[in-house]
Parts: C-alpha cells; structure tokens; sequence
C-alpha cells in the first residue's frame, strides 16, 4: 500500500495494452485509477478496481471534466502504426493535435504531473548503433512522425505552469493484456506466443536477423509507478527512452520456443518464411538517463512470455477462438 497521499490516475486508453496492465498494477498498490475511454464498456472484470470515464477527445469540456481532481495523467491513448497509415489526416489530428488540447485541459484542472508515452521508433525506422534521448529524430513515416508531434505539444505547453510533463520513448513492449478484446496481436512476440499456443509452431515472417529492443511490461508498468511516485521537483519537461535488451527477432522466436518446452515439454519448430538477409547491426537503446534517476529492471524475459504462453492457451486454445 501506498506510504504516502492517495493519488488519483487517469489513464487514457486505459482499456489498452499498456493502459490496461498499469491500471490493474498501480491498483494493486493502491492509487485510486480512472480509466479514459471514448466509448461505454463493461469493464473487465480483472480491472474492476478501476472507475471507467467517458472522454469525449471532440470536446474540450470533457477532456477537463476528465482531468478534474486528478494527480497524475498517463496518456497511453494513440492511433497505432498500421491505423496511422490508412489515415494520416486523422493520425496527426488525434496523436498530435488532440494531445495538445488534453495538456492544456491537465493544466487548467490542476493536474501535477502529465506522463505521454511516445515510442523509439521517432528516432529511426531502422534503429541500430548507440540511441540515446539527444539522438535525432529521423523517421519519417507517418506512425512515429505523429507521435514526435505529440511530444513536441508536451514540451511547447505552457511553461509557466507548475504541472511536470514527462515523455517515455517506449522500444518494444511485450507481455499478456488484462484481457480477451486487447488488440495486442501485431506486436512481434505477442503474435508468436499466440502461434505457439495456437499452433504449436512459430512462423518468423521478416528476416530473423533483424534487431529489435525489447522490454516486458511488467519493467514498463513498474517504471511509469517510479515516474508516477517520484516529485522531479521541476516543470521543465523530461524526456526518457525506456527500453530492456536488443535481440535478433531469432534470438527472441529461439526464447520464446524454449520456454514454451519448459512448459510443456513439446519441440517447437521455428519456420523463417523470408529469404532475405539483413546486415546485423548492433543495437544499443540507452535508458541511462531514468536509470540515473534510481529505476532498475526488476523482470526477465522468461517470466513475461510464460505468463503470455499461458493467457494465449487460455484465450486462444480452450475456446477455439484465433
């Protein structure tokens, strides 16, 4: 339980990958949780500690309505890559502009610290070599190009204010929803812990020598509570990769089939379906800045994908349902 002040959370995309797994971990601490939501749900039973609230992003009123009496806004709300693509018009309206408007409505509403998850693809499509926050910005496509604009109406809000503006450069997160209707099977291992539940094999599509970082939502939850936790004691914004360990996409499908075999005892073969060869380049996604801040991993690999083996073979085996 919490040592000090009951904080209140609001969460947008609360019923989300991310959203959802630190509502049900922040409320398993204690903090009261709201869960944004444009749409009216009934809300899974894993996350009933939370209060749903209906956000409507087309009315202003409403984004402060949500952020009335809160401590903390966590904006994990955002079209994703392939959502992006098909409507880039609506992309940069709603991960941009519409980003900006909930800002200022924090603002207005007192809120004290405003955390907005971007991702590391802003720096590069291809990341390799050392990347650190002061890395350039390089990526063009439309994804990581509205979500840079998210950030920069993060940090071009109202500097006068006293309410703290923290960005997180996620790398790729992985590990089990809260629940059935999380829309979470595109990520890389997500799909290939389902295909070895489903299965019983993995297909690796792109070439497996590609190299990708990692971490497991367990250290992503548990370092968005340290943020949370944590009075930087400045309302200059603050800008943090959060990322764990850089594999090959072989390296991560090999982890994936052996854990599965300590399960279950059973071989798993790894089918690669593309014939091209990337240049393996290494990657190095520097976290130091939050680390120096006093956050440290605490998750490994193994674990993460177990329970996400295990939510698959329950989700996606007993019910017949892919």
């Amino acid at each position: 339980m919490l040592s000090y002040e009951l904080k209140k959370v609001l969460i947008t995309g609360g019923f989300g990958l991310i959203g959802g797994r630190l509502a049900l971990h922040l409320s398993s601490l204690g903090y009261k949780v709201f869960l944004a939501s444009r749409l009216v749900k009934d809300t899974p039973d894993v996350l009933k500690l939370g209060t749903p609230i209906l956000i409507d992003w087309s009315n202003d009123q409403s984004l402060y309505d949500a952020c009335q009496n809160m401590d903390i806004v966590v904006h994990a709300a955002g079209m994703n890559a392939g959502d992006c693509s098909k409507n880039p018009e609506l992309a940069f309206e709603f991960n941009g502009d519409k980003t900006g408007i909930l800002v200022q409505q924090a603002r207005r509403a007192s809120v004290k610290k405003f955390i907005y998850l971007s991702t590391a693809h802003v720096y590069s499509g291809n990341l390799s070599g050392i990347i650190q926050e002061n890395t350039e910005l390089t990526n063009t496509h439309v994804y990581p190009k509205t979500k840079a604009a998210g950030e920069n109406v993060v940090i071009e809000s109202n500097p006068e204010s006293d309410m703290q503006r923290i960005i997180i450069r996620l790398s790729n997160a992985f590990g089990a929803p809260t629940h059935s209707r999380v829309n979470c099977w595109m990520l890389f291992v997500n799909d290939l812990c389902r295909q070895i539940a489903r299965d019983q094999k993995i297909i690796i599509r792109s070439p497996s020598n590609i190299v990708r970082n990692f971490i497991t939502l367990t250290d992503v939850c548990g370092c968005l509570e340290f943020i949370i936790s944590r009075d930087f004691s400045t309302n200059l914004p603050k800008v943090y990769n959060l990322g764990g360990k850089s594999k090959t996409l072989m390296e991560m499908a090999s982890i994936i089939r052996d854990t599965y075999s300590e399960i279950r005892n059973i071989d798993i073969p790894i089918v690669e379906l593309s014939e091209k060869t990337e240049h393996k380049q290494n990657l190095e996604y520097r976290s130091k800045l939050i680390k120096s801040e006093g956050w440290h991993a605490t998750s490994n690999f193994s674990f993460e994908i177990r329970e996400l083996i295990e939510f698959c073979e329950a989700k996606f085996v007993c019910n017949g349902s892919i």
